[in-house]
């Protein structure tokens, strides 16, 4: 009976923790700011598309445009053409071009402002990055528009969230969200770095960004934000390949699916 006492009372104050923690995580800001101007946050911007997936080119040009974000095309690398030069990597054949895609477009990174990178099958909601790039402190060097919802509940679950602003908390959990994202040249070469020296076996989970924290932006406000989150029912999170698939919610362990960000 006291043992059963005891487990009650230390989950109660858990659950009581969990709650304050995730009420000063999503707390309205204090004063709201108007957000800089593009040109003096962000340098560049790309999205990756391979030379054989036109459609996904029209989806991410037409989508940029609607969002009024300026954007260029990176010719990504095929996996298939790739690996026959890497013939000891112990990944898959797409996984090598996606890593040598992000490595070139990595190397394009300026030393004044941020690079951004998109990935050419992602969905936005609105488009929100000046605010969040307004909100990272000086010594921010990655930023991850969208995260793992999965990923997200158990950094939140063992309170490995540092809050920043509404929208934009940070982290030194590997977070693996490579769809979007914006980096510093001096992040860009720190995550280069990591994916050279373990190229042939590299993994966020294992050999992270060579970066101490990662600030990740999103627009989780509750607890029920949370949670449609989790269970898909948020209509966003949809994968762009018409041909294939259509607009089809995604799941956290699918192979043909990738979850999107969300803005």
């Amino acid at each position: 009976m006291v043992i059963m006492l005891c487990v009650s009372g230390l989950i109660a104050a858990y659950v009581g923790a969990l709650g304050f923690y995730f009420w000063r995580l999503t707390r309205p800001d204090d004063m709201l700011s108007l957000p800089g101007e593009w040109s003096h946050l962000v340098s560049n911007s790309y999205f990756i598309n391979l030379d054989i997936c036109p459609e996904r080119e029209h989806h991410i040009n037409s989508l940029m445009k609607r969002l009024s974000i300026p954007c260029e095309r990176f010719a990504a690398i095929d996996g298939d053409e790739a690996a026959l030069k890497y013939p000891d990597v112990m990944i898959p054949a797409k996984e090598v071009g996606i890593k040598l895609s992000h490595m070139g477009v990595l190397g394009e990174s300026e030393p004044r402002g941020w690079t951004l990178v998109f990935e050419d099958d992602i969905t936005f909601r609105e488009n929100r990055i000046l605010k969040y790039l307004d909100d990272m402190p000086g010594t921010a060097e990655l930023a991850h528009f969208g995260i793992d919802p999965w990923t997200m509940l158990w950094c939140v679950l063992t309170f490995r969230f540092q809050r920043v602003s509404n929208g934009v908390w940070s982290t030194t959990h590997p977070t693996r969200c490579t769809h979007a994202y914006a980096v510093t040249q001096s992040g860009a070469k720190k995550w280069l770095a990591q994916l050279e020296k373990n190229f042939y076996e590299f993994s966020i989970k294992k050999h992270g960004y060579g970066i101490d924290r990662v600030y990740i932006c999103h627009t989780i406000s509750s607890i029920w934000d949370l949670w449609k989150v989790l269970t898909l029912q948020n209509t966003s999170y949809v994968h762009q390949d018409k041909e294939q698939f259509g607009y089809m919610p995604l799941t956290s362990n699918s192979v043909l699916y990738r979850r999107t960000p969300v803005l």
